[in-house]
Parts: C-alpha cells; sequence; structure tokens
C-alpha cells in the first residue's frame, strides 16, 4: 500500500465520514426533540464549514508553500547560530585559560625576568621551520603556537 493509500483509507475517508455522520446525526436528534433548536444549532455548522472551506483553500496551500522553505532556513539559521555560540564560547574559555596562565609567573617571588635557555628547551617538544618562513612551536602536554 502507498503513502497517499494509506492516507486515504486510514485519515481521510474515516475523518470526512465522521464530519458528515456526526453533523447529521446531531440534527436529527434535534429536529426530533425540538425543530427550533435544530435550526439554532444547524447555523454554527454551516459557518463552522465555509471558514474550514475558506481556510483550507488555495490561499492556505500558498501559505504552505512559502512556510516549509521558511522553516528550513530558520532551522539552517539556527543550527549557524548554535555552531557560532559554541564556539565564542570556546574562545572565551581558552581566553580565560590563557589570562590565568599568563597571570601567573607574577603571583611567583622568584619570577624568571630574562630568557632563560634551559627552561624554554624543558618547555618546547620541538619546532617547525616552513618554506614560508613561519615557525610551530609545539610544547610539551601539546600545546601548538605558531610564529
Amino acid at each position: 500500500m502507498t503513502g497517499s493509500t494509506e492516507t486515504l483509507l486510514a485519515h481521510n475517508l474515516p475523518d470526512m465520514a465522521d464530519a458528515i455522520t456526526m453533523p447529521v446525526c446531531m440534527m436529527a436528534m434535534l429536529f426530533l426533540y425540538d425543530w427550533r433548536y435544530g435550526i439554532a444549532c444547524l447555523i454554527p455548522v454551516v459557518l463552522s464549514f465555509a471558514v474550514m472551506m475558506r481556510m483550507a483553500g488555495p490561499a492556505m496551500q500558498e501559505n504552505m508553500r512559502q512556510y516549509d522553505p521558511a522553516v528550513s532556513r530558520y532551522e539552517a539559521t539556527q543550527a549557524e547560530r548554535e555552531k557560532v555560540a559554541a564556539d565564542i564560547r570556546q574562545r572565551g574559555i581558552r581566553r580565560r585559560e590563557f589570562d590565568r596562565f599568563a597571570a601567573e609567573p607574577e603571583k611567583l617571588p622568584d619570577a624568571v625576568l630574562e630568557f632563560d635557555d634551559a627552561l624554554w628547551g624543558s618547555l618546547v617538544d620541538y619546532v617547525t621551520v616552513s618554506k614560508d618562513k613561519t615557525m610551530e612551536f609545539a610544547l610539551i602536554g601539546g600545546t601548538e603556537m605558531k610564529a
């Protein structure tokens, strides 16, 4: 059974039968008890059918045709915004870590005030020099810096 056949048999036909049977039975019962109540209740049913036909007409189809691409664009924009927000949070974390790291030597009582070859050698794992004369330092612990 295809999707459209399943939709027709499982959804559309029962809904149509319910939409026809319920008002007809309601009107029959109301006319049996008091015909004035039947007439009074028939007016809102007719009005509701008219409103529903207007809502589900060509204008609704045009709105849905415009709605689906708009939802797709919104979801793509939302995903991009979440990606950018995560990137901003990650950069903020890195910035705070760097600021804490940079402030730490100032707290030491015997801070190194000049370049120390032994200290530098204990921090650097390896240095890569590229053809374009840029240098990439790999520090012990996995941090990499380009200069």
